[in-house]
């Protein structure tokens, strides 16, 4: 594992939603089965500093590197959880990560926190577009493995400010499967 930079804050939100997320992926079931299909999207929009993009890019591959959320993927007995990561910015400013990945194994999980840490900033002069940034999750989540749960999750800073918005978050609270 290697060093990633220190933070100037602690990413612990983010730490907690990528725990709470794979432990929904817990429970009982074939070893072989993925139990959690997630994928993150991280903005890169005009309103995000270089600050908040280090804090968002090297706050999740020290989340995904620390050592309750690699044995939350590692120790898990019903299934694995697979993983994709994206930038986000304008409407068709949208750029994979990490595409879907198996992190059921220690080497997988150490390439996907190098690939996540050694990515470089994919757009920074377009607005934000949340709903173009949702639209593209889902068809990412579109071509993820069959899975239990399938779960989008965005980080954003800014205010939608093209034509596409977000569902409202009744819509956005039901889950799959």
């Amino acid at each position: 594992m290697t060093d990633l930079p220190p933070f100037r804050s602690r990413p612990r939100g983010l730490l907690r939603v990528l725990a709470l997320g794979l432990g929904l992926a817990l429970g009982t079931g074939a070893a072989a089965e993925c139990r959690l299909a997630l994928v993150l999207g991280l903005d890169v929009s005009s309103s995000v500093d270089p600050g908040e993009y280090d804090l968002q890019k090297y706050g999740l591959a020290t989340a995904l590197g620390s050592v309750p959320v690699r044995e939350a993927l590692l120790n898990v007995t019903g299934g694995y959880v697979t993983l994709a990561v994206f930038e986000w910015s304008g409407r068709y400013q949208q750029k994979m990560v990490l595409d879907w990945t198996r992190m059921d194994l220690p080497a997988a999980l150490d390439m996907a926190v190098l690939q996540i840490a050694r990515a470089e900033r994919s757009y920074s002069r377009f607005p934000t577009a949340i709903g173009y940034a949702l639209a593209y999750a889902a068809g990412v989540l579109h071509r993820a493995p069959t899975c239990k749960r399938r779960v989008i999750d965005i980080s954003g800073d800014g205010v939608n400010k093209r034509a596409l918005a977000p569902p409202s978050p009744i819509a956005t609270s039901r889950s799959t499967g």
